[in-house]
């Protein structure tokens, strides 16, 4: 394959959030490619791959993010299989059995990603915001790691629920390629990210789902218009030795789309997960009954999951997250530094990173201020707490605007335990505290500038209705 098929493929199938990810994957910045848009971005990273030898990296890396792009024997390595099926068509059950005989023992039990690299000297490994890929930059989650596992070795499907930014996809990630199933279980995933255009179409998401499926056989995926069709070929595989997972990241992209994703898919589905064809992993910022109601869906599908609500790290998971990213590059944290790192982040990984990010570039430049770090993490975290603030109810935005009350009310309890499963607060001895010494200075600072206004942050003016709301709604949910 030479360059200009290499590269028109690069622009067919990558948008530029993923050629930023592929960038990632190679370690190389994107920041370090020239070029003022997609196409001379692609050409730079082309011409990078080819000075330094990486040509190979780059075909794996594209195969393992698109496993169907035909890029040559570089990347294939079931390339015997496919000469087995060359010139059969699409491929029967009979073949199917024969080749997954053929595959015991061999197929992995999470799709195929590649062995990570040690990122170039002086590298930052911190980053915010990004879909943690690597599984050597992942931390903690065991025991929601541990129920998720069970319930898909179970045939059960499971609903990741959490707000923003507190790391389901990361999650969802790490289980759908890197988590260490039996390899009896003979389990292959498919991860689709639905934010991808190319799954906001029902055939999209479909096909795109038996691509992967298929992939682990080495054979191409039959190419389905309806959910008849779909079934069936799920039903085959299953037939064949294989158990399937179908992880959707982003659910809320599907009810937002109800002309597409009607009640008759969800029910569809709901049918091959009661009769364990097919386990769901879903990721989501509100639970899955919540998102299927606001998009005028009656389906019961949300019936067959079990709600994983995800929180903030453990303190051991959060340290780790701080030092061994700088460990993996040779640097040692002073131990003030770490402190620091957590007064400001908490045990919240997304603000972890954030924080150890400005702290290892502030190393970087010869010494230690901690000053300057915690003015860089202040500038670039005050607008994420104004969202998460916006992502709250109208009640617990209530709960917020006076003091955390050291023994309160039962119903006031459990809604604190609420907050501290969501990530918003942290729970030690039976406190509650915002989840950083950061966030609760600000949540302070926004709450006297309110008061002085006369009015509550965002909209929530009248005290006293919500508390008298809160109270009555509590104690009807409660009995």
């Amino acid at each position: 394959m030479n360059q200009t098929q290499l590269l028109d493929l690069l622009l067919s199938y990558f948008n530029d959030k993923d050629l930023r990810e592929l960038s990632f994957r190679l370690e190389i910045p994107y920041e370090d490619l020239s070029g003022d848009n997609r196409r001379e971005k692609a050409i730079s990273l082309l011409e990078m791959c080819r000075t330094h030898g990486r040509m190979p990296d780059l075909f794996t890396e594209m195969g393992s993010m698109r496993p169907h792009l035909p890029i040559g024997d570089e990347a294939d390595r079931l390339r015997w299989i496919d000469d087995l099926t060359a010139g059969m068509g699409q491929v029967n059950q009979p073949q199917i059995t024969s080749q997954t005989n053929k595959l015991k023992g061999i197929i992995p039990p999470t799709q195929r990603t590649p062995t990570p690299k040690p990122r170039p000297a002086g590298a930052n490994p911190y980053y915010a915001g990004r879909m943690v890929t690597d599984k050597t930059l992942f931390f903690g989650r065991e025991e929601e790691r541990l129920r998720l596992r069970t319930r898909l070795q179970n045939g059960g499907s499971s609903a990741i629920v959490g707000l923003r930014r507190i790391g389901k996809s990361s999650l969802l990630y790490y289980l759908s390629h890197h988590e260490p199933f039996d390899a009896k279980w003979q389990l292959v995933f498919a991860y689709l990210d639905l934010q991808d255009a190319r799954y906001h179409t029902l055939p999209g998401l479909l096909n795109a789902a038996l691509a992967h499926w298929y992939s682990a056989l080495g054979s191409a995926a039959p190419q389905v218009k309806t959910l008849a069709a779909f079934n069936q070929a799920v039903q085959t595989l299953n037939e064949n030795g294989l158990r399937l997972a179908l992880c959707l990241d982003e659910f809320e992209q599907l009810t937002k789309r109800p002309a597409e994703f009607s009640d008759d898919v969800f029910e569809s589905w709901r049918a091959l997960g009661n009769a364990g064809y097919l386990a769901f992993l879903t990721a989501s910022h509100q639970p899955l009954a919540d998102l299927i109601k606001q998009g005028g869906l009656t389906s019961n599908f949300d019936n067959i999951f079990t709600q994983i609500d995800l929180g903030l790290l453990d303190e051991t998971s959060a340290l780790a997250l701080v030092r061994e990213p700088a460990q993996q590059q040779g640097v040692v944290l002073p131990d003030t530094a770490v402190n620091d790192v957590l007064r400001l982040g908490g045990t919240h990984p997304f603000y972890l990173q954030m924080a150890s990010h400005h702290l290892f570039n502030n190393l970087q430049m010869g010494r230690y201020r901690a000053a300057q770090v915690r003015q860089d993490f202040l500038n670039e975290a005050e607008p994420y707490w104004r969202r998460l603030w916006d992502e709250l109810l109208p009640m617990q935005q209530t709960l917020l605007t006076e003091a955390i009350q050291p023994n309160p009310p039962l119903v006031i309890e459990r809604q604190y335990r609420r907050l501290a499963r969501s990530g918003v607060l942290r729970e030690s001895a039976g406190a509650y505290q915002p989840f950083s010494e950061t966030f609760g200075s600000w949540l302070d600072e926004e709450l006297k500038v309110a008061k002085a206004l006369n009015q509550q942050p965002d909209a929530v003016a009248v005290q006293s209705t919500w508390k008298d709301k809160l109270r009555n709604l509590l104690g009807r949910e409660d009995r």
